[in-house]
């Protein structure tokens, strides 16, 4: 016996260009889909410019201005009383690298690389000339297209769709007909279109399109973390308490754990580790910096048996900046044209608006690093390592008749 069209729930899928069908409610609805990648066409330069603690994001920035780089170009920051590059070196043949590392990212067309690098190479020379103490290194981290997708045949997508519609309806000894609902995304190569099963249907016939644009801001703030070492007997008013004489107030504890310390003895010794964080405006980093430090050379002479360090690490954006929703509305429009258009039908007035605001991260890939604790080499902090940017952005839904 044959089934129903409502009882009938079938999928295809084919390896080069994904399909999905299903059928319901007098209609079939399939997704067709493209590989439609742009060519790279622009390089990502790493620029990291390693400066004291008593340096602003402004002087950074002025520094490293000539070869075009803002502050919105700054993904990440470390900065620290702490080496990070003991580990395999042991604690006689450390290096420690400059306290603050402000790290950014400078993106240029491929025709720009070889200017690009001979400016950097210059800067590189000159910048502890222009503000001292400053270093510079750089490379090159990667590449990106300049544009989200290259050009997708929608008409191409559109047959797709109709002819795995009728591969799929033929199973049920049914005929697919008028387009009566699509979507796509401005970011993708992809359609969904939904044929008529029958002259009768329900409800209004739509297109829905998904338009995204990037929304940067300048990061503002950093994530500024603290870690006492202690003995296995101390508790969280002796830390809090000592940490308060020194003038440090305002960290929200963390939590604690144990961890072994080999003394030069070669004995194992349990240690308390009490970690703390505060989220820091950058107008405030270099005061707070600042005090830490002078807190951290005496910190385990007044308090016996205790050790601090601390590091800043990763930023973020105290407040995303509002959507260009006429932007991201002119976008919508647009694709909904050209995909009506391919369908062979027409977009009509807006049904319906939906904004989303997406604030984007900075996520560190956290590591171990090491530091001195009253003579000894011991595990610290965990530091953030190699970093995964997302862009802040912007998406709306905008739902348009479909006539």
């Amino acid at each position: 016996m044959l089934l129903p069209p409502k009882r009938v729930w079938t999928c295809l899928f084919l390896v080069s260009m994904p399909l999905l069908a299903q059928i319901n409610d007098n209609s079939i609805t399939v997704t067709a889909s493209q590989n439609a990648t742009a060519q790279p066409d622009e390089v990502v330069f790493s620029v990291v410019v390693g400066s004291g603690l008593d340096q602003t994001l402004d002087t950074i920035v002025n520094a490293v201005s000539s070869v075009g780089i803002t502050g919105a170009d700054l993904v990440n920051l470390v900065a620290g009383n702490s080496p990070l590059t003991c580990v395999a070196l042991g604690p006689q043949q450390c290096s420690p690298p400059p306290p603050e590392q402000w790290s950014f990212q400078l993106v240029v067309p491929f025709s720009k690389i070889k200017d690009t690098t001979a400016a950097l190479a210059g800067l590189q020379s000159s910048i502890g000339n222009t503000t001292a103490g400053l270093s510079l290194s750089f490379s090159i981290a990667g590449t990106q297209s300049s544009v989200q997708s290259s050009v997708c045949d929608l008409a191409s997508l559109v047959t797709q769709a109709r002819t795995n519609a009728q591969q799929i309806a033929s199973a049920a000894s049914v005929t697919p007909g008028a387009v009566i609902g699509l979507s796509s995304y401005t970011s993708q190569c992809s359609l969904q279109a939904r044929f008529a099963l029958g002259s009768t249907q329900s409800g209004t016939n739509s297109i829905s399109i998904v338009a995204t644009r990037p929304n940067p801001a300048t990061p503002d703030q950093t994530t500024v973390n603290i870690s006492v070492t202690s003995g296995v007997s101390a508790t969280l008013d002796t830390i809090t308490g000592a940490l308060s004489t020194a003038g440090i107030t305002g960290f929200t504890f963390d939590g604690v754990n144990t961890y072994s310390v080999t003394q030069p003895s070669g004995t194992q010794q349990a240690t308390l580790r009490w970690t703390f964080a505060e989220t820091i405006a950058f107008t405030n980093l270099k005061t707070t910096l600042s005090q830490l430090s002078a807190a951290a050379k005496n910190f385990g002479g007044q308090n016996s048996g205790l050790g601090l360090a601390f590091q800043a690490g990763g930023v973020s954006i105290s407040q995303t900046p509002a959507c260009p929703e006429a932007g991201l509305i002119a976008d919508a429009k647009a694709q909904a044209q050209k995909v009506a258009a391919a369908a062979g039908v027409t977009a009509g007035p807006v049904i319906s608006l939906n904004m989303a605001n997406a604030g984007g991260s900075y996520s560190p890939a956290y590591g171990e690093s090491f530091s001195f604790i009253s003579g000894v080499f011991t595990t610290g902090l965990i530091f953030p390592a190699p970093i995964s940017i997302s862009t802040p952005s912007c998406t709306l839904t905008a739902r348009f008749q479909l006539l």
